[in-house]
């Protein structure tokens, strides 16, 4: 399935009731979507940080790599501008979709 549809990453931050979350999920052609990871970087905001861009492109960087080594599967990412723009220095032949809307509104029911 993913050599013929690849994979499309969707990701988004999101705070819920103080507890600051990063998620990142997979669509691979008619297959289900695929929570590869959530991540609680209150720890990160608490210190002094935020939702920084190198930080997100840090966390999407790792786990693409993780799920697809090679990077020959990885086709396109929605996820918000700026942590696209940061991303595509690493994933140059993909497609960086600048979608905030469309994520929330895929993994809204999920969480």
């Amino acid at each position: 399935m993913v050599d013929t549809f690849g994979l499309c990453w969707l990701g988004d931050s999101t705070t819920i009731t103080q507890i600051s979350l990063l998620h990142m999920l997979i669509l691979c052609g008619t297959e289900l979507l695929v929570i590869v990871s959530i991540c609680d970087f209150t720890g990160h905001m608490v210190d002094g940080w935020k939702k920084d861009t190198e930080f997100i492109m840090n966390f999407f960087k790792e786990n693409v790599e993780e799920v697809d080594s090679a990077i020959q599967h990885t086709d396109c990412f929605f996820m918000v501008p700026q942590a696209c723009k940061k991303l595509e220095q690493f994933f140059v032949h993909t497609s960086l979709v600048l979608s905030a809307f469309m994520v929330e509104s895929i993994s809204f029911p999920y969480f």
